[in-house]
């Protein structure tokens, strides 16, 4: 067909991630009657930091006693800092902050744990009980405890094919398929979801957000969304399939864990060089080669011009 043309286009990646920079704390309370409340210094944002932490202490506290479960744990919003400083903290970006509090997390529910281990051998609430009569301390201050060497590599995989309009310069993704070290993911439904974000988040800087800045003072001139196109419903890949690599380069400094998010943005390129492969497929029609330059983003004005110029 000559006006609709497909490409296809496979590349790798490798993201340094370097956790020993990142600096978060958690308070973690064990109430009189067993509930337990977590107040840590990360945003939950819709990442699933709060989502790991409740994890994370339920894990632990469940080497004290069998019967504890997610339902006992909480945590603390809105967010304050009368109770216990923040200072120092790093800010909640570069996606290392879901280990970092949870690193965070555990530090001080391993606090508790000892505190509680003379009354192990009865129920979650049995152990609280003794605990709290004999004086012990139910609410520590965890920080996370990252080794300077425990940096690690991130890599990640992508695949992408792409059909264009060579009459609108119009791109369908057909499908994208991505596969992900995550070390021993903490939770694979969260960091699934993170992944697949930040993938459409990509093809929204390899195919769509084209900026326009002035000639005179270089201010942007398209700063609405009928000029400045984000990716909606209908830019998502027809097919997406996300697949976190089991094994991987070996695990991660936070149980076994790896970061997910932003590492998937590199793979964003693989849609731009498969749109380029169609483009190239409709520049042989018309007797023109396939070395041609295309940045990004593959705007459908930048697609429609390349096919025939």
């Amino acid at each position: 067909n000559r006006y609709q043309k497909r490409g296809i286009y496979c590349m790798g990646s490798s993201y340094k991630m370097t956790p020993v920079e990142w600096t978060e704390k958690c308070v973690v309370t064990v109430n009189p009657d067993g509930s337990v409340l977590i107040r840590h210094t990360g945003l939950e944002v819709g990442q699933g930091i709060d989502t790991k932490a409740v994890q994370a202490c339920a894990m632990e506290f469940k080497k004290v006693a069998a019967d504890f479960t997610l339902e006992d744990v909480q945590v603390s919003l809105p967010k304050g800092t009368s109770d216990f400083s923040w200072s120092g903290i790093t800010g909640t970006y570069g996606s290392c902050t879901s280990e970092a509090v949870v690193n965070a997390a555990l530090d001080a529910c391993q606090k508790i744990s000892q505190q509680l281990a003379p009354f192990v051998g009865k129920s979650w609430r049995e152990v609280v009980a003794a605990a709290a009569k004999s004086g012990a301390s139910m609410s520590q201050v965890g920080q996370t405890q990252f080794a300077k060497d425990s940096g690690y590599d991130l890599f990640s995989a992508g695949c992408a094919q792409v059909q264009i309009d060579v009459l609108t310069g119009e791109t369908q993704v057909l499908s994208f398929d991505c596969v992900y070290d995550c070390g021993k993911s903490l939770n694979p439904a969260v960091d699934i979801g993170q992944i697949e974000g930040c993938l459409v988040q990509s093809l929204g800087f390899s195919l769509l957000e084209e900026e326009h800045r002035s000639t005179k003072d270089g201010r942007m001139v398209n700063c609405g969304t009928w000029d400045y196109k984000v990716p909606s419903g209908f830019d998502i890949p027809v097919r997406m399939n996300v697949t976190l690599l089991e094994g991987g380069d070996g695990p991660g400094p936070v149980l076994g864990s790896k970061a997910s998010g932003e590492p998937a943005m590199l793979l964003g390129a693989a849609a731009l060089f498969a749109v380029k492969d169609a483009i190239g497929y409709a520049r042989e029609h018309v007797g023109l080669g396939r070395d041609f330059r295309l940045d990004p983003p593959a705007s459908p004005a930048k697609v429609q011009a390349s096919c025939t110029s």
